[in-house]
């Protein structure tokens, strides 16, 4: 299995993933998720209720982070599939048809 952690994806390999046989992948990259901060009080008046006042507090900000799975394409194909890191399995140049991505065909030799 490739143990690959974040900020160290590399495009140009080629990988299987377990359970899909027979074709081959590239990484396109990272999933994304929203995180939310919690709301924060923006009220200064030491005699309110917080508790009770929406208008004490703030939204909190929205943070986009990198997920804990990878979007991977099928090489010879545009659509992008999510997969577990520890699901991929690095393989050669010549284990997989560049031209359609499947693995074991030799139309290119």
């Amino acid at each position: 299995m490739a143990n690959i952690a974040h900020g160290e994806i590399d495009t140009s390999l080629r990988y299987r993933v377990e359970g899909w046989p027979g074709i081959a992948v590239w990484i396109k990259g990272w999933t994304q998720e929203a995180v939310e901060e919690d709301p924060y009080l923006i009220c200064d008046d030491e005699d309110c209720d917080h508790d009770l006042s929406e208008m004490c507090w703030a939204e909190g900000d929205v943070s986009i982070i990198e997920g804990d799975m990878l979007r991977v394409v099928m090489v010879g194909d545009d659509k992008e599939h999510i997969v577990d890191p520890d699901d991929l399995v690095l393989i050669h140049d010549s284990d997989y048809c560049p031209g359609c991505g499947q693995i074991g065909c030799k139309a290119y030799g």
